[in-house]
């Protein structure tokens, strides 16, 4: 093997591991095994890059080398020891940070693309993963302080609960605009047929939407809801059960009657719902229940 294609063949190396991690802040001591099954110090190969660049050695780079270098994300010098944050690096985290102010979070589906301001198609979810490993140390690289601080910002969640799953942009989406409906007109008692209009001037059916949500808590569907999901459809008082929603506040609506005429002995209405719903506790209401209930009582 002449050393030209010893040298193509370390840097299609080099490209693997930017297109996992997103930049080519290797550590020294980094290895890898290439195809051929043979051991590869790939953070040594780097570290002599950048001394032949440099012109430190006998080594050199060709133009062609160097172009080939830049086009993932070749970090050429480094401060303290450590590596510089990288152009590419800042780029990624920036569409990451970009994703956080539309969906609110950096739950991000592993195959998640999207096409950043050069037009070139990046794997954010790959590149998030990667930045969760890097930061325990699991794959071999580090983030540095400012990195991490960085990420901090945009609420990274650097532990995911083997129970949770990512949640989907497309189910963020939608949940966005239920959280808006439920802020105009304070439940989530929508009609089956309402539709919304989205940003993108999509027609949305938010009520067929939500009934998928109650079917899929319920099991009743082969999505099932992961807990950070039903942790948001709470945070807006989401009524799993319409049935014994509406029944159960039949029934609170019928003592209440008793209780205004003086006919029942509670110390406030409060004491009438907490009542009914531990009466009703093996009946689906949940606190988004209750706490509708609260308001069409005491509102």
């Amino acid at each position: 093997m002449t050393h030209k294609q010893r040298w193509l063949k370390n840097y299609a190396l080099a490209k693997k591991y930017y297109e996992e991690h997103g930049d080519l802040l290797i550590p020294l001591n980094y290895t890898i095994v290439d195809d051929d099954n043979n051991l590869i110090n790939l953070g040594n190969w780097i570290g002599n890059a950048r001394k032949a660049y440099k012109g430190i050695g006998t080594g050199k780079l060709t133009e062609e080398q160097i172009n080939l270098l830049n086009d993932i994300g070749m970090v050429w010098f480094a401060k303290n020891g450590e590596g510089i944050i990288s152009d590419i690096w800042y780029n990624n985290y920036n569409l990451a940070k970009r994703y956080y102010e539309e969906y609110g979070n950096l739950l991000i589906p592993s195959s998640y693309t999207v096409i950043d301001d050069n037009n070139n198609l990046v794997n954010l979810g790959n590149w998030i993963n990667a930045q969760r490993g890097a930061y325990k140390g699991t794959n071999g690289c580090r983030l540095s302080k400012e990195q991490i601080k960085l990420l901090d910002v945009i609420k990274m969640e650097w532990t995911l609960k083997t129970t949770e799953e990512n949640i989907s942009p497309n189910w963020l989406k939608k949940y966005a605009l239920a959280k808006r409906y439920y802020e105009e007109h304070g439940d989530l008692l929508i009609p089956f047929k309402y539709e919304v209009i989205d940003e993108e001037g999509n027609a949305v059916k938010l009520g067929d939407w939500i009934n998928a949500q109650r079917k899929n808590y319920k099991g009743k569907s082969k999505h099932i809801l992961t807990p950070k999901q039903i942790e948001l459809l709470n945070e807006i008082d989401m009524v799993y059960s319409v049935h014994y929603y509406h029944k159960l506040l039949k029934r609170i609506e019928l003592e209440y009657y008793y209780y205004e005429h003086g006919l029942l002995d509670y110390k406030n209405v409060s004491d009438l719902i907490n009542k009914k719903i531990l009466e009703y506790k093996d009946s689906e209401i949940t606190k988004g229940s209750a706490l509708l209930l609260q308001r069409n009582k005491m509102g």
